[in-house]
């Protein structure tokens, strides 16, 4: 079977044009679709199962292109050759390898999540950065951990930046989107430790005891988690502040519970 390619020459070319609706979030959301850039990105999606719609490429790159589409078994899939200045119109990173593919999304649910004997979920409330998100999801790749819950969120889970922050975990991490209500009773439902942070909690991270299923569910940096979380199934921890500021960056704050978590859980003789 051959690769069938189509030579791209100008911005109004409808499916050039659907590619640059990807970067709008509504839009993303309503066609179920979005976009990943750099070799290493589109071959993790294609490796965790989401299925390639495009193939974008800089005209120089189109036999490298052809060879990855052979070696991926990906020959029904159409491959676009452009400009690079045309490419860079479509491209969110300065340095992608000239390459950008388009996706479906998945959309998992709390009922397809599967955990291991001793498991840790990161739980999310109303995160707004990009950023953030995508960090924190490369921070949950680092320690293992089996899920993140992202509750009530204010931006995106296929926004470029997740994707870029992320460096593709997005992909291989178990990632739900629900509301704090539906997070909350699955995890009460699964017997998890609920563990809030808090920085008016009376005690630190240091000096509770952990169970094999912990979820630590944190909120945003200007607001923190809403009374919802406060609820009597959860155990409030702080982290030691000891200079001016009273928080740290969201990222950092999962960072460091987590591994203290996996400290206790996983290391601890």
């Amino acid at each position: 079977m051959q690769i069938k390619t189509i030579a791209i020459t100008s911005p109004d070319n409808a499916r050039f044009k659907f590619f640059k609706t990807l970067w709008d979030n509504h839009k993303r959301k309503k066609s179920g679709c979005f976009f990943a850039e750099g070799l290493k990105e589109i071959s993790m999606a294609i490796r965790e199962g989401f299925e390639l719609t495009d193939l974008f490429v800089s005209n120089d790159q189109s036999e490298k292109a052809e060879g990855f589409m052979v070696e991926n078994n990906l020959l029904n899939v159409p491959l676009y050759l452009l400009s690079d200045n045309l490419l860079k119109t479509i491209m969110y990173r300065e340095k992608t390898e000239g390459v950008t593919a388009v996706f479906k999304q998945k959309n998992l649910k709390l009922s397809e999540v599967k955990l291991n004997k001793s498991s840790l979920v990161i739980v999310l409330e109303s995160v707004e950065k990009p950023g953030n998100l995508g960090a924190v999801i490369r921070t949950a790749d680092a320690c293992n951990a089996d899920a993140i819950i992202v509750c009530d969120p204010r931006t995106d889970i296929y926004n470029p930046n997740v994707i870029r922050s992320s460096v593709g975990c997005v992909f291989s991490k178990q990632v739900v989107v629900c509301s704090n209500q539906e997070a909350a009773d699955w995890l009460i439902l699964k017997k998890f430790q609920l563990i809030t942070t808090l920085p008016e909690a009376k005690q630190n991270l240091y000096e509770i005891d952990y169970s094999k299923n912990v979820a630590v569910v944190f909120g945003t940096e200007a607001d923190g988690l809403t009374d919802f979380w406060k609820m009597p199934e959860t155990q409030p921890v702080r982290i030691p502040m000891l200079g001016v500021n009273d928080s740290l960056n969201v990222s950092v704050s999962v960072a460091v519970v987590c591994y203290e978590v996996l400290r206790r859980t996983q290391f601890e003789k």
